[in-house]
């Protein structure tokens, strides 16, 4: 990374920085997406983050940033996930929190017990969906999370 007129900035990754400018476009026209950088240490993954929060600033209507790290030999399933979407999911109020949550609040709740502390108890789905075979609830839980970044 080079230091640029305003801090720096992120050299060599043409590629990656067209790729987040046409979801950038996308967003701001409306269209969801979802963006993954993963790589390993030293690789300039931070920098592009750091990067895409930037032009993030600068979209209305704001945008979340949800950041986890796998680590090796990580002892919690979903450990990332956990990482990524506990904080985000801790800042908002309660009310949009229900609504960002909606149906999927048991699988939710199941990784992260602290989502189902905040809603009240008639909040909760109870639907069938998590109370299915126990083969069947990463498949669950896998949906949910992907209904839920939706």
């Amino acid at each position: 990374m080079a230091e640029g007129p305003t801090g720096p900035r992120v050299v060599g990754r043409e590629r990656e920085l067209a790729a987040i400018a046409s979801l950038l476009a996308d967003a701001a026209e409306g269209r969801t997406g979802t963006l993954l950088l993963a790589g390993p240490g030293g690789i300039g993954t931070s920098a592009l983050i750091d990067e895409t929060k930037r032009r993030l600033a600068a979209i209305d209507p704001p945008f979340v940033v949800a950041r986890g790290a796998a680590w090796v030999g990580d002892p919690a399933p979903f450990g990332p996930v956990i990482d990524a979407l506990g904080p985000v999911l801790a800042a908002l109020d309660d009310a949009t929190l229900a609504r960002v949550v909606g149906p999927a609040l048991e699988p939710i709740a199941a990784l992260l017990p602290a989502v189902a502390a905040r809603l009240a108890p008639g909040a909760r789905s109870g639907g069938p969906a998590w109370r299915s075979a126990p083969e069947h609830r990463a498949e669950r839980l896998l949906e949910a999370l992907i209904g839920l970044l939706e």
